[in-house]
């Protein structure tokens, strides 16, 4: 497996044949090594994690303009460019895995049931108007009013829209006109509005936008007034809000109670979906298939295990371990997941246990490509020194 980095972070220039089990990066500290690995799971993944592509050229090193990193095998090969983030992949690769991503590797392992009804249900809930669920769930409301309550609110705002409008045209009117002879016999056959819309009665007070439906109205005899009005050059029927005169606070007044209407209803219908969603969720958690445990055993290196979530070295729980007992478990438990492990700083583990676990590694059937923090260069296995980011 050979592997070509350039100027990327740390790494200026590197070229290194991984053809063995184990494979040594060694340096001192700050000269690229780890950031090696991070550009090899780079080649094969397609991403630098952690990084979105808009900011890629802050890894060029050494003020270059293009930086570039591939890996080659018998089989195929990956690569990726900076600044542009292009990748390339050709034939088959083996599977890459950097071991301290194992965590997330056995959370992977539980399968959850058919999700569909929850994206259905998050969909519904963007639809409906709040947002992205998730983002911005709804508020623990429900709805003290009702679809039909925004509708009669909404005919209530064109009600006093309809009514200013009208006191417009009455000071257009001309003198002499039998405008109010006939907005008088207009009045008697119904004071309640008739909305243009649906042409439905309401009884509207202007105090509170309390409303109720009214049918005290002859609506054939009313038609023939507003036409007879509508010669008198009036373009709106002449009708009033209970006879009284509407103005611009009293508009602002009911679009600002509509407003608040609305924002029940929606809050109410939103938090009804997000009721559900979280009973969705909580039944797919509850049918959550449990992945079987897993037992790794190696010489001089340990038993890890991973049952219910937890994660064991020799019996002990995870959160109870060292740093370096920490690495060995999750080094144990990466062999189970792909071809090949990226291992950093085994310079945690002491001195003279480092070359035993190396030899407990050659008994697993995957290739390791391990970097370590050394004062000078040790002549084992496949190994290459770095300074300044290029192999000396």
């Amino acid at each position: 497996m050979k592997i070509t980095i350039r100027n990327i972070a740390g790494s200026k220039k590197i070229d290194f044949d991984a053809k063995d089990k184990i494979n040594l990066i060694q340096g001192h500290n700050g000269n690229g090594k780890s950031w090696s690995l991070r550009a090899i799971e780079a080649a094969f993944s397609g991403s630098f994690n952690g990084f979105l592509k808009k900011d890629y050229h802050l890894l060029l090193s050494h003020s270059e303009k293009l930086g570039a990193c591939s890996v080659k095998t018998k089989d195929g090969e990956a690569s990726i460019a900076i600044p542009s983030g292009a990748y390339n992949l050709e034939g088959i690769m083996p599977s890459v895995l950097n071991f301290d991503k194992v965590l997330t590797a056995l959370s992977a392992l539980n399968v959850v049931q058919d999700e569909s009804k929850l994206k259905e249900l998050r969909g519904e809930y963007t639809a409906c108007g709040g947002g992205r669920y998730g983002k911005d769930k709804a508020p623990k409301q429900e709805a003290t009013h009702t679809d039909q309550d925004v509708l009669i609110a909404e005919r209530v705002v064109e009600s006093f829209k309809f009514n200013l409008r009208l006191n417009d045209m009455l000071i257009k009117l001309k003198k002499g006109s039998n405008y109010k002879e006939i907005e008088s016999q207009l009045d008697s056959v119904s004071r309640d509005y008739i909305c243009p819309k649906c042409q439905s009665s309401l009884v509207v007070n202007r105090s509170g936008l309390m409303f109720a439906h009214g049918n005290r109205y002859n609506y054939e005899e009313h038609e023939r007034l507003s036409s007879e009005l509508n010669k008198e050059k009036t373009k709106v029927w002449a009708h009033k809000l209970l006879s009284m005169p509407t103005t611009e606070y009293d508009l602002n007044e009911a679009i600002s109670q509509l407003e608040e209407i609305k924002r029940d209803v929606l809050n109410g219908k939103l938090y009804e979906i997000h009721k559900q969603i979280q009973a969705e969720e909580e039944r797919l958690s509850s049918e959550r298939t449990k992945p079987d445990p897993i037992t790794v055993s190696l010489q001089n290196i340990g038993t890890a295990s991973y049952e219910d979530g937890i994660i064991r070295l020799n019996g002990i729980p995870y959160n109870m371990l060292s740093l370096s007992e920490q690495w060995r478990a999750r080094l144990l438990l990466a062999t189970r997941f792909a071809d090949v492990i990226l291992v950093d700083a085994l310079d945690i583990i002491n001195p003279q246990e480092r070359l035993d676990i190396l030899k407990g590694l050659e008994h697993t059937e995957n290739r390791y490509i391990i970097t370590c923090t050394l004062k000078e260069k040790v002549d084992v296995y496949n190994s290459i020194w770095i300074e300044k980011g290029e192999v000396k």
